[in-house]
């Protein structure tokens, strides 16, 4: 199990093959060396803990795991319908209610 807490309220525990399809894109999108090193710490140690970080880096980080989940959420909903297992319609209801977190906290 991991962890992805976007603010003191929100937290979200997943596994962690949730966790990690969502940062490894995550670290590939950020430009910034250390926003990387924070989801490359985060990987390691099976947490992520926005509000922990300074804000501006936070924010930067939220805001692009925003777009990252979008995109992987739009991915999964355009894919053949007859593909899709059940695990995939729960991971698109989660990454829905993260990148919904993301943005009204971040955006």
């Amino acid at each position: 199990m991991a962890v992805i807490k976007v603010s003191t309220e929100d937290s979200w525990i997943v596994g962690r093959w949730a966790f990690r399809t969502i940062l490894r894109p995550t670290i590939e999108a950020l430009t910034e060396d250390m926003d990387k090193e924070v989801i490359n710490r985060a990987l390691a140690l099976d947490g992520l803990h926005l509000p922990l970080i300074d804000q501006v880096q936070a924010r930067r980080i939220a805001l692009t795991m925003e777009k990252v989940t979008r995109g992987l959420r739009k991915s999964l909903i355009e894919a053949d319908p007859t593909t899709l297992q059940p695990i995939d319609l729960e991971f698109i209801e989660y990454l829905s209610a993260i990148e919904s977190s993301l943005r009204r906290h971040y955006a």
